[in-house]
């Protein structure tokens, strides 16, 4: 069993919950929205017998603090990186942490070895399916109306996460940490800072990119995605977005 230090950096004026744990090349661990840390309970055990991994709540998640004011999320993995004096890694992205990681790379070159993009979007410059805003739209206009709670119920019972509830092995944690979110972006207005007019956004520059990179994703977030690339691509449905918290791993033996 590998130790894990625990820790809060305080970093960008905000204050960051982490955990790291093995030794090795650094894999970092994104979550996704409406999760935390815990959703890699499993692979940051298994992936700490042979990497240096680490997890952290994003800011407005989990142990970390809420947004006061603009911030960027690619900027705080970057500095949480530098508390932990990680310089580069691979990075793994579910979800919304996918397109914090190709933010990341476009804004931070260097700081990603690889990226393992779970069904992830591209972030700003991405095209969202109508089904996937009008989810989005009733989740927020009911937690405003009915409170956290009651949103968070709806987000628990639409499709995306029908699969992992489907499961008693996997429904309890789902539940566990999606009923503790705090709903703050739903209530909120998001106060991720922009990128600069100069810095053109993910989709346009992917074509520019060549990364090593793994994608398990939507069809509808990645039915373009350019070969130019270099990308190794497979496709799931919609309904199994959340591939990262659907299996859960067998006895760790390092």
């Amino acid at each position: 069993m590998n130790e894990t230090v625990t820790g809060l950096a305080y970093v960008n004026g905000t204050r960051i919950y982490y955990e790291i744990a093995g030794s090795g090349h650094p894999v970092v661990l994104n979550h996704g929205g409406s999760l935390d840390t815990r959703m890699w309970d499993d692979q940051f055990e298994l992936f700490a017998c042979r990497y240096r991994v680490l997890r952290y709540d994003l800011r407005g998640y989990g142990r970390s603090a809420v947004p006061d004011g603009p911030y960027s999320r690619a900027g705080d993995l970057a500095a949480i990186m530098d508390h932990v004096d990680i310089d580069h890694a691979y990075q793994v992205g579910m979800s919304m942490g996918g397109g914090i990681v190709i933010e990341l790379t476009l804004t931070h070159p260097g700081r990603a070895d690889a990226l393992v993009l779970v069904g992830s979007g591209l972030g700003r410059g991405g095209r969202w399916s109508r089904e996937w805003r009008d989810l989005s739209e009733t989740r927020d206009c009911i937690t405003r109306e009915e409170g956290v709670d009651a949103g968070n119920e709806y987000w628990l019972g639409s499709h995306i996460f029908a699969p992992a509830l489907e499961r008693p092995e996997v429904d309890r944690r789902v539940r566990e940490i999606v009923i503790a979110y705090s709903g703050w972006l739903w209530l909120n207005e998001d106060h991720t800072s922009r990128p600069s007019r100069r810095l053109p956004n993910a989709w346009s520059r992917c074509t520019r990119q060549t990364w090593r990179t793994r994608t398990a994703s939507t069809r509808r977030s990645w039915n373009s995605w350019p070969s130019s690339t270099g990308a190794s691509v497979y496709s799931r449905p919609l309904s199994r977005h959340h591939p990262a918290i659907l299996r859960r791993l067998g006895p760790i033996a390092c």
